[in-house]
């Protein structure tokens, strides 16, 4: 049995697929090609180029683990993975060779959705909340919070980016051996941060 993992991110249209643990990504190699360029939804189901045919992902899925039976793990959102689990029984039957057919089982791990997206929000809140050096700014981070689990994303995400923006602003004036580094990590956060509020707004 081989374990695969298919991973879809809605909203860089990527999927990365994984073989034993092991990211397929060569740019020659059929499955990571037609994903990357074809996307997700497409592949799916089967269908023809010019040159070549696509079988549908579950039985390139076979094809590329070389093996008659997976372990199919599926990261992403609960919309997407239940289309997966369609396609997948849908598809025809794949021969092993010796007239059995090859067997598969499917298993979800939630991410890219709105919860995942809160509960990371919530994450970097706190570690914002870490830097915090004054009364007031604790009180806005705890209104933010508090805010962001009554839904109230925008106004909660924008208190924490004013917060972000006035400490490495803040860093930027002091002249500290560690403040290059220091900055570095804040300015990452901030772009998770700036990340996240997209995607809520998208979702």
């Amino acid at each position: 049995m081989t374990n695969i993992k298919v991973s879809y991110n809605p909203f860089t249209k990527e999927t990365k697929v994984y073989n034993e643990k092991h990211e397929i990504a060569a740019a020659e190699n059929k499955l990571h090609t037609f994903l990357n360029t074809n996307g997700f939804y497409d592949c799916l189901v089967p269908f023809r180029t010019k040159y070549v045919i696509w079988e549908g992902l579950l039985p390139e899925l076979f094809n590329e683990a070389n093996d008659d039976e997976l372990r199919i793990t599926f990261e992403g959102r609960e919309s997407d993975f239940a289309v997966l689990k369609e396609a997948f029984e849908r598809s025809e039957t794949v021969d092993n060779g010796a007239g059995d057919a090859n067997k598969w089982s499917l298993v979800h791990i939630g991410n890219f959705d709105v919860q995942n997206l809160l509960d990371e929000l919530l994450d970097l809140a706190q570690v914002i909340r870490e830097i915090c050096e004054t009364r007031e700014e604790l009180n806005e981070i705890n209104q933010s919070i508090s805010g962001i689990k009554k839904g109230d994303y925008s106004r909660g995400c924008q208190s924490l980016q004013r917060i972000l923006s006035a400490h490495i602003h803040g860093l930027e004036q002091e002249d500290d051996r560690y403040r290059s580094g220091k900055t570095v990590h804040l300015e990452m956060t901030a772009s998770r941060l700036d990340e996240i509020s997209a995607r809520l707004e998208e979702g």
